[in-house]
């Protein structure tokens, strides 16, 4: 005898007439309105006071009969049919990662609706996220049953970032891309500029003892003569060994007060000789990304098949709330190096896929959500936190983005992207030569990394433009016709900003430690989450549904009147009576 269970009726008739459930209701219902009519006909059949059915039962009665009992039946079909359907199955890593993610709202007993949530496009491995947030948050276990998922969740406790994998045309993109690790050796380095790196060299070099003297407490020198002691101190080191002395000249003389203060002003001078020049110098041996021009067909499809997967679920999960409140945008810093012959080709190309993503997702969830790009600096991590450091010392709030911020309220046009990308850099050059001016810290060690970021930041320029022109500016055709008042809105991205960071330290899990100026940029974000609006679309929709219900309304009122006079015609005989 076989142990397994008797299949139910329902499952045995589904297997035999194979039908859906709401055909099997459907059916049900039409027949139950037969026997209905056969019963009622028998019972009038018997009545002796009965009158002839041929009386009343005309052609054009009949027909309209069976259209109604027709009718009946699609009507019973749709709604089952809409009431009984689940969420598509959709792609098996998306659904994987989907799963994973509810499991996670579960333990911490929190709604999907009930916290902001973010998209995160460009993060390609879960490394590179750890690396950016650290252990604080709650992420999710990964899945093992089905492979590695597509998305994958970050929950704190004032935002839900989910991290969007190799979903979509630019995470496909980002796949296909390959590492290039024979990078162009370095030019030519014009002879002023390699005097004053020579001279800001030795600078640093005669002066060094005397910064690691101010770097020092007073308790590990008592036996310092009165020319040391007469030197600057440290300003607000905090009993941070690690910490970068920024001091102030002590003012016993005014000559000793203007020595140090000219010395200042031509180790600045050096040093933006050098930046000027920045374009001309090539570092060194760093990898660049080969991003392909395009994507076959099936992939393009595939991978939009599954943003629309995740877009759909989104939706479902969080109605009638917005269904995400932001989209962070991180682009690999090695993806815009200019290292060709083409001056922002790559960002042209990450551009274009970017936009095909937003423009989809806008599509798909009906909504228009702030969108901010980020940039991110994998190579030299170090670099961002001796500038993070430095700028502590020296700037009143410690929690600034490095980048620029955009007005959500504007329309960006390609001018304004292409402003925001050249202020974007100009930011990034005032901030560094902001710790510059401070007073001796031109000798401190790191300064190197300083002058990297500038070189950096520098050969960005041409490619950041194409991409922010590419992935956030207005269609010009949609401008022409708001402008000439054939269009109310234009779908274009709501841009927040354009900003600059990179990860923490990998390979010391146990600090925890968080990236470089990402903390502040994901403040900006959930700062910017109000600024939704839906799209032109999704409001012509609910305008026809309004229209729509309205029409019901007014069509149910006339039937209503109908019914009660034509009631009130055959009980006034019997009320007059």
């Amino acid at each position: 005898m076989s142990d397994d269970a008797t299949p139910s009726l329902k499952d045995r008739l589904k297997s035999r007439l194979n039908v859906s459930l709401a055909a099997m209701v459907a059916a049900l219902v039409g027949v139950g309105l037969l026997v209905l009519a056969a019963a009622a006909w028998l019972v009038y059949s018997i009545d002796p006071t009965r009158i002839a059915w041929g009386d009343y039962m005309t052609l054009q009665r009949g027909v309209w009969l069976l259209v109604l009992w027709a009718l009946s039946c699609v009507v019973t079909y749709v709604t089952v049919r809409i009431w009984m359907a689940d969420m598509p199955l959709g792609d098996a890593r998306v659904r994987a990662g989907w799963k994973s993610g509810m499991q996670l709202l579960s333990q911490h007993s929190v709604g999907l609706n009930q916290i902001p949530c973010f998209l995160v496009l460009g993060c390609e491995t879960r490394h590179q996220q750890e690396a950016w947030l650290g252990s604080e948050g709650a992420p999710v276990s990964q899945s093992t049953s089905e492979g590695s998922p597509a998305i994958d969740w970050h929950l704190s406790k004032d935002r839900l970032l989910i991290f969007c994998r190799d979903i979509g045309v630019y995470g496909t993109l980002l796949r296909s891309g390959t590492s290039d690790e024979h990078a162009e050796q370095p030019k030519s380095i014009p002879d002023h500029v390699a005097e004053a790196s020579a001279l800001t060299s030795d600078a640093n070099t005669s002066e060094k003892p005397a910064s690691d003297n101010d770097e020092s407490s007073p308790a590990d020198s008592p036996g310092d003569d009165a020319a040391n002691e007469s030197a600057a101190e440290p300003l607000a080191t905090g009993g941070n060994p690690s910490a970068v002395a920024v001091a102030q000249p002590q003012t016993q003389t005014a000559k000793a007060q203007a020595t140090s203060v000219t010395h200042a002003m031509q180790s600045l001078e050096r040093a933006d000789r050098l930046v000027q020049d920045a374009q001309s110098i090539r570092p060194m041996a760093q990898p660049t990304r080969a991003i392909p021009d395009s994507l076959s067909s099936v992939r393009t499809t595939q991978s939009q098949q599954e943003l629309s997967d995740l877009c759909a679920r989104l939706r479902a999960e969080r109605f009638p709330h917005a269904p995400i409140n932001g989209t962070l945008v991180m682009v690999d810093s090695r993806m815009i190096a200019e290292s060709g012959s083409s001056p922002g080709e790559s960002g042209r190309k990450i551009g274009r896929a970017i936009r095909r993503d937003l423009d989809q997702m806008q599509s798909e969830l009906g909504i228009a959500s702030p969108v901010t790009m980020i940039i991110a600096e994998n190579d030299h991590p170090d670099d961002y936190k001796e500038l993070q450091r430095r700028l502590r010392m020296v700037e009143q709030q410690s929690s600034v983005a490095l980048g620029k911020p955009f007005v959500s309220e504007e329309i960006p046009t390609g001018g304004a992207m292409n402003q925001l990308a050249n202020d974007t850099i100009r930011e990034i050059e005032n901030r560094v030569k902001q710790v510059f001016q401070v007073p001796r810290s031109l000798t401190q060690p790191q300064n190197h990394r300083l002058v990297r970021v500038l070189i950096q930041c520098r050969r960005w320029r041409s490619s950041l433009r194409s991409l922010m022109v590419e992935s956030c500016a207005a269609n010009p055709v949609d401008m022409s016709s708001s402008h000439s008042g054939g269009v109310s809105e234009v779908n274009a991205p709501i841009v927040s900003g354009l900003f600059v960071a990179s990860p923490g330290d990998r390979s010391s899990k146990s600090n925890g430690s968080k990236g470089y100026f990402f903390e502040s940029v994901v403040a900006h974000m959930i700062d910017q989450q109000n600024h939704l609006t839906w799209t032109s679309e999704e409001r012509q929709a609910w305008r026809r549904h309004q229209r729509f219900a309205t029409s019901l309304m007014v069509v149910t009122g006339i039937l209503i009147a109908l019914f009660l006079t034509q009631l009130w015609m055959l009980l006034r005989p019997i009320v007059l009576a």
